[in-house]
């Protein structure tokens, strides 16, 4: 029984915001689970975080779950991952596929190439390079005569 209360705890932690807030039932959020579960082989913390509870059969699909990614590891080399590990690196190796602008930490880093972005996009999305679930995201307006000034008010790290 230990492992059930755990699972039926780390439940309860995890799906406390859309039971308190958005008022789903614990016992509706529960079935759903267990349907994304069988069927895309979702963690509690997939279930959770990316909102599997708002989403239908189509958008679920979409994920990425831990057990899919476990898999994609397990069948290919770990050299393969290099350029997944950090954002600037996936954007430069994918830019025929990323239809965004962006600027990068580690490449596309100039002094120029930042002056340039900051021109075109006075105001923009500062991620953390190796994070992921939009933790850490900024929203930064940099003033064309003052400098750079980030939600924290901290310089960006990009």
């Amino acid at each position: 029984m230990g492992k059930i209360k755990r699972l039926l705890d780390r439940f309860d932690e995890m799906g406390r915001y859309p039971i308190q807030e958005l008022g789903y039932s614990r016992t509706w959020l529960m079935f759903s689970y267990l349907g994304a579960f069988l069927v895309h082989r979702c963690t509690i913390a997939d279930y959770f975080l990316y909102h599997f509870y708002e989403r239908n059969r189509r958008g679920r699909a979409e994920f990425v779950t831990l057990y899919d990614m476990r898999d994609i590891h397990r069948k290919n080399p770990q050299t393969a991952f290099a350029d997944f590990e950090e954002k600037d690196r996936f954007l430069d190796r994918f830019q025929a596929y990323v239809h965004r602008d962006w600027i990068g930490r580690v490449c596309r880093n100039s002094r120029e190439e930042f002056d340039a972005f900051a021109d075109r996009h006075p105001r923009c999305i500062i991620k953390p390079r190796t994070d992921s679930g939009g933790h850490g995201v900024e929203l930064c307006t940099i003033p064309q005569t003052t400098g750079i000034r980030c939600g924290s008010g901290s310089p960006p790290r990009i």
